[in-house]
């Protein structure tokens, strides 16, 4: 409400630096982005009945993990099991009811809308960064409204991409360690979507792999050589942020030692029909 304190005149005069309003500073975009499919989708809310097996396979793998099961000893499923635990612990809080379904589809559709714009943002300039999003919303996704595997691996290829999109496009005073941060969670979130889903999980680490072996050959005019060497740092980066993740499920599994370990007891392991 005041006005700012004078400054001095003449040529040893230095501007001070203004911080911007804190208005400024929120990503406003995404949130109108996020927040505007969340209300569009919210009018499918209960529109469409459970006729998909894929949502029936899912909540049927996470109340099994409520029960105390774990996927691959108890029960077999062909379908990765990362959807399963994200299902079940959305179920430890809600219930395991069909509420909670139609809420994880509704919140997940969101976030795949939010994702959608920032990257879209990375390229598009202004409200043209809105087109993807808005096509997203308006048909894509009401067209397959419900839970999956695919939706859960979409988010982490989509958040993948993201991170690997800030090596493609960094600015020339771009830190190092920020970007070597921004690969390895890039692999991180490739090897989440294997868990998921096994197809987009593969493309995920192959993407990965492809462009950050070629990423510093092509776009600087080298020989191919030079860019495969120079983009082994980044790679290693990325494979070491996959590894990471799939060393954890490798250990929680244990498919190696698992067959010397005593059988459970009988009561411990339901057959479903």
């Amino acid at each position: 409400m005041s006005l700012p304190p004078s400054q001095p005149e003449g040529p040893g005069a230095s501007s001070p630096e203004i911080s911007p309003a804190w208005p400024s500073r929120i990503p406003w975009g995404g949130f109108v982005a996020l927040a505007g499919s969340l209300v569009y989708f919210f009018f499918f809310y209960f529109r469409l009945p459970l006729s998909e097996s894929d949502e029936g396979i899912l909540a049927a793998g996470a109340e099994r993990i409520l029960r105390g099961q774990v996927p691959y000893r108890d029960f077999f499923s062909e379908l990765a099991p990362a959807s399963f635990y994200f299902q079940a612990w959305i179920f430890r809080i809600l219930g395991a009811n069909v509420t909670a379904l139609r809420l994880t589809a509704w919140i997940v559709g969101g976030i795949l809308s939010l994702l959608i714009y920032l990257l879209a943002r990375r390229l598009l300039r202004g409200t043209d960064a809105f087109l993807p999003p808005l096509i997203f919303t308006l048909i894509c996704y009401p067209y397959t409204y419900r839970v999956s595997h695919h939706s859960w691996g979409n988010v982490f290829l989509y958040l993948s991409v993201l991170c690997l999109s800030q090596l493609a496009l960094r600015p020339p005073t771009a830190k190092p360690l920020l970007l070597r941060l921004y690969v390895f969670a890039a692999g991180l979130s490739a090897a989440v979507c294997l868990l998921c889903m096994q197809p987009k999980g593969a493309w995920a680490l192959a993407m990965g792999i492809i462009f950050l072996s070629l990423s510093e050959g092509l776009p600087g005019g080298i020989s191919l050589r030079a860019g495969l060497r120079k983009g082994m740092g980044w790679t290693l980066w990325f494979i070491l942020g996959a590894g990471f993740v799939l060393a954890l499920a490798v250990l929680y599994f244990d498919p190696i030692w698992m067959f010397h370990r005593p059988p459970r007891p009988a009561s411990s392991a339901t057959c479903c029909s």
